[in-house]
């Protein structure tokens, strides 16, 4: 297995440098020829997500047709796939930012009863409690 920073995810997605676009091709292919996986943490997926849509500026539909490409691509693995597809299906399905979801998930995933936040865009959230 080996893992992939933002950045690489961006070359491949975004496809902006040519050169390094290439590079990144390349290394999928190999992984992919040697039945080798490739590992994207929470922190990465947070951040592509971040920089897709600041730094980008892709719609929300884009960002979530990319995440479901990258979901659905047996050659990626996550540090908690379930988790991974549960926030995607709330960012989805809601308005609050993906980072949210995935931080919701994780709280309930390691037994918190919620998880307070001031953010009201995830007031539908059923791991989320808004502080008042």
């Amino acid at each position: 297995m080996i893992a992939v920073d933002t950045n690489i995810l961006i070359r491949f997605f975004i496809r902006d440098d040519e050169r390094q676009f290439t590079l990144v091709n390349n290394l999928f292919k190999k992984a992919e020829d040697e039945k080798d996986s490739i590992f994207i943490s929470d922190i990465v997926l947070v951040e592509f997500v971040w920089v897709l849509k600041r730094g980008y500026s892709i719609p929300k539909v884009k960002i979530i047709d990319t995440l479901n490409t990258i979901g659905g691509n047996n050659i990626f693995t996550f540090q908690n796939k379930f988790r991974f597809k549960k926030a995607l299906k709330e960012f989805r399905g809601n308005s609050g930012d993906f980072a949210d979801y995935l931080i919701g998930q994780t709280g309930h995933e390691n037994r918190a009863i919620t998880t307070y936040t001031f953010d009201k865009k995830i007031r539908n959230s059923a791991f989320f409690t808004i502080l008042k």
